[in-house]
């Protein structure tokens, strides 16, 4: 089921203009690694809004970070 959940996240952070996204899920936090040099106020709460939609978990229990 995360695998799932997983793969739903990146696609919908990828066509919010992410050129890659990675994403892990546990039953108390999303982790989210994407492929951009620096992350702006603005890219995280993009990035915050697919994962607590998809997953329902508060915004606490997300981490997002970048590849670079």
């Amino acid at each position: 089921e995360y695998m799932n959940t997983e793969k739903v996240i990146e696609n919908l952070i990828e066509n919010k203009g992410f050129a890659e996204a990675f994403v892990v899920m546990t039953d108390t936090s999303v982790n989210v690694t994407v492929n951009k040099e620096e992350l702006n106020q603005n890219d995280e709460a993009k990035i915050l809004d697919v994962g607590n939609r998809e997953t329902k978990l508060p915004a606490d229990q997300s981490r997002i970070q970048n590849k670079f």
